[in-house]
């Protein structure tokens, strides 16, 4: 899914039916479609966007910094049609769900952070754990 005149592309694993939730990965977990999305799917709507650089997605080369990232996962959630769903974030993941429901409340349906690295601060950014 292209982003931003396709500077930037999403690839978005997709299954299940209900309420929309949106996953977003660790920085760890690269795979694709894991036992507990399987779960997750039986109950909700699951899409599991890769971060742009990994599995095929690209243009990472092309976003500032953490601010940037979540600017542009609200651009997918408008392409996705996706307007409050619920938003669960494994640590980077869980970096990224966080400043994407900081920065857009009215967007978010709930928040689950699961092991998170923490919000980003200017003053005190996050070591590099790629």
């Amino acid at each position: 899914m292209a982003i931003r005149d396709g500077a930037v592309t999403f690839r978005v694993l997709s299954a299940g039916a209900g309420p929309p939730v949106v996953y977003f990965h660790s920085t760890p977990e690269r795979g694709g479609w894991s036992p507990f999305l399987a779960a997750l799917a039986e109950r909700h709507a699951v899409h599991a966007p890769f971060h742009p650089g990994v599995q095929g997605s690209t243009g990472v080369e092309t976003l500032d910094d953490v601010l940037d990232l979540a600017l542009v996962y609200d651009e997918l959630l408008d392409r996705l049609g996706l307007a409050r769903p619920h938003l669960i974030g494994h640590f980077f993941g869980g970096m990224v769900a966080a400043e994407l429901a900081a920065l857009f409340p009215h967007r978010v349906g709930r928040l689950v952070l699961v092991s998170p690295l923490g919000l980003w601060r200017d003053d005190a950014p996050s070591v590099d754990v790629s």
